[in-house]
Parts: structure tokens; sequence; C-alpha cells
């Protein structure tokens, strides 16, 4: 559980309560104000629980969510136009309910340890730490080996790793200082406030684990405004959450881009996250049309609060060469083309270009095994809304390596540079 980097765990500068006028207030606007009032009177409440309390708390939700996940499973397969037969489907169970009951588990493991360290002494190092592999890099900075850290995630991502690279001077004696610190303050001297989540569109695990690190670790409670895609996980994420709702810790409402845009003037809103694209962060940070671009260019953001964002990226993928052979080329060719077809390439870190040494032997027949694999795969929908105008236009004048995986029954957007 690493902290936050947003706002050092203070609560940002109190919103003005009457700054918000009724012009241009969407429909349902005195229902979401009722709601955001009273999550902010329960707040502080939520900010000074305990860590016996976070743990009952997400032990809940952990339960509530072992009974939902069917439903998830289906809400998601709705939404993104996938038959119950699809293999597909497993790519919803993982990027789902299985990626949020893993982020309970770590939660926990954190919590758990923390709370055992308070009641008998931390040792030499504190239980949340133990079994964690760490490195040096070259210059001398902290490397801490996070993936795999359980025998789930050794079978289910067989060969990889993943590593935390700690801030320049931070030593791995020093680390205890640095992870989970948040949790180090006591709880009576917290004071919470309200963040806007503004969920993802695309996996639908996104937004409930943007909502734990809020309430977890930045102690806030949470406005989670669904992105309209995903409309049909309300009432699932409503089973799934209802322990915090029923603390008055998180909402989750719906609404088109007007509610969003509404929700993110509205005084009550301390802080904001979103999940999407670097239009949409923009449009909050420094507003719309001409008026955005001269702010942007004068530095003087439209909106006060604090902004933190996830936004969409071209990912390249970089082909290490060697000795391939062709048990290799067949492996790395289905995890390539895998990055790309994944949620039917609608993923911030789909593979967008792979990277290959210019003069490496094999790159010939690793792109040539890409194609084939592309061009195998079952056929996806382009659910997300306005997803085939875009691929028509990427295919307008697209040049010879693009055209060749157009025949590939997804976005064909993959480009590879050598």
């Amino acid at each position: 559980m690493m902290d936050s980097l947003s706002h050092e765990h203070t609560a940002p500068a109190a919103p003005d309560a009457g700054a918000l006028s009724d012009a241009g207030a969407p429909p349902g606007a005195l229902i979401l104000n009722d709601r955001i009032a009273r999550l902010e009177a329960a707040s502080t409440a939520w900010a000074q629980t305990t860590l016996a309390d976070r743990i009952g708390v997400i032990e809940a939700v952990r339960d509530a969510l072992m009974a939902a996940a069917e439903d998830w499973v289906r809400a998601a397969a709705t939404a993104k136009q996938l038959t119950a037969e699809a293999a597909a489907l497993g790519e919803e169970w993982q990027s789902g309910p299985y990626a949020l009951m893993s982020g309970c588990n770590d939660y926990l493991h954190t919590l758990r340890g923390l709370a055992a360290d308070a009641a008998k002494g931390a040792g030499t190092r504190p239980r949340h730490l133990r079994g964690l592999k760490t490195r040096a890099l070259p210059n001398g900075q902290l490397a801490v080996e996070v993936l795999p850290a359980t025998h789930w995630d050794k079978v289910l991502f067989s060969g990889v790793k993943a590593e935390v690279w700690m801030r320049p001077g931070i030593t791995a004696l020093g680390l205890k200082d640095h992870v989970a610190a948040s949790q180090s303050s006591p709880p009576a001297s917290r004071s919470g406030w309200v963040s806007l989540v503004l969920g993802a569109g695309n996996i639908t695990a996104i937004a409930p684990l943007d909502c734990l690190h809020k309430l977890l670790i930045d102690h806030a409670v949470v406005v989670l405004k669904l992105n309209p895609v995903l409309d049909a996980m309300k009432p699932v994420l409503e089973r799934v959450f209802a322990p915090l709702i029923a603390r008055d810790a998180l909402a989750i409402v719906s609404g088109d881009g007007a509610v969003g845009a509404w929700l993110c003037r509205h005084p009550r809103i301390a802080d904001i996250h979103v999940t999407g694209s670097a239009a949409t962060w923009g449009a909050i940070v420094w507003g719309s049309g001409a008026t955005g671009q001269r702010n942007r260019a004068a530095d003087a953001p439209a909106n006060p609060s604090p902004v933190t964002a996830e936004l969409g990226c071209v990912s390249p993928t970089i082909v290490v060469p060697g000795p391939w052979s062709a048990a290799d080329i067949a492996f790395q060719a289905e995890n390539i083309a895998s990055q790309k077809l994944h949620n039917a390439g609608f993923n911030c870190i789909a593979c967008q270009m792979l990277v290959l040494p210019q003069d490496w032997p094999a790159g010939n027949r690793l792109l040539a095994a890409v194609e084939r694999v592309m061009a195998a795969a079952p056929r996806r929908a382009l659910w997300y809304p306005g997803a085939a105008a875009r691929v028509a236009a990427a295919l307008d004048g697209a040049g010879h390596v693009v055209r060749r995986l157009a025949a590939c029954r997804t976005f064909p957007s993959v480009r590879a540079v050598r």
C-alpha cells in the first residue's frame, strides 16, 4: 500500500460553500447536493476510523464482492457486447472482481500488519514489509519488488515482475517510514474532506480501486461518478460497497458529462481524480474552448481544486533482441497481441507501438507471428462510443505496417518502429 503524493495527506483548502449557483445545475442536483452534504458531515468520522474499523469494513466489502461477482461480470459483458459463451469473459473476471478482490486482500495484509505491530511491536521489520525483495539500482536508488506477492500471482502472471522505485535517498532501513505512512498519524488528529472520483469507462475495477485509495490512504470520503458507458455497473457496485455507503463514506452517482462538469465545480468537493482522456483532464483543469486555451497558456487553472489523473496514452512495447527460438517467438507474439486485444483494445496500457531492434534477424518473424495471432482472434465489438469513427480515421492514409494489420479483427493500431 503505497501512499498518495497528491497533497501529502493534509486536507485541501476548505471550499467556499456558497460558490455554486443554481445556473447550469443538472437534473437531480438537489439529490446530489444532499448526498454530498451527508458525505461531508461524515468525513471526519471516516478519517478518524481506527485500523480495526477499517479492517472490518474492507472484510465486509470483500464478502459482498464474493456474492456479487457473477452479476458484476454479467453487467460488464452487457456493456461490452460479450456473449455468455465468449472466452473474453475471462478478461472481465480478472480485470473486474478479481482485481478488486486482490486490492482488498492487499489492503487487508497491510492494515492487519500495522494493527499487529501496534499491539505486539514491529520488531526489526514491520509485518507488511516482510518478504518483500529489495535491490539497489545502478544509481543507488532503492527498488522494491511488489509482484509476484502471492502464489496466485506466480500462476496468473508467470514470468512477470513489477517493482516500485523509491525516491532517491530512501534506504532499505528507512523504507518503513515511506510505506503506508498515511496510517501512522493518530486517527483523532485527522480531518476529512470530500473527493470526487470520475470513473474509467473501460476497465470495471479501476474506479472501485480509485475509491479505496482515496478512502484508505487519503482518509477522504468519496463521490464516485460513473462513466456513462459503465452505468450498468451502478447497482452491482452499490451492493459491493454497501458497508461504505451505509457509513456515508461513499456515494455512487451516474449521469452525463454535464453532471460530471457540475460536480467538478461543486464547492464541497475538495479534490478530484479522473481516469480518462487528456481532453477531459484539460477541460477540468483549464476549461473548454478558447477560454481553456488562454488559461493554459497563462498557467491559470480554471478549477482551484487539486486534480490527479490517469490518462490515455501511446504505450510502447519494447522488444529486447536475443537468440529467440521459434517457441520464444510464438509465446511473445501471443503476449504482444494479447496486450492489444485485451478489452478490444480499449485500454490505456494497450500496446500501441511495437519497438523492434533495427537489424535483429528475428524481427520480421515476430511481426508475422503477431499478425497471425491477431488475425485468428475472435472478432470483438467496437463497443466504446466513437470507436468506429476513430478506427476509420486511423486507417485513412495509414502507413504500410498499419495496413498490414488492417485485416486483424480488432482496432488495428499497433505500429512497429525500428
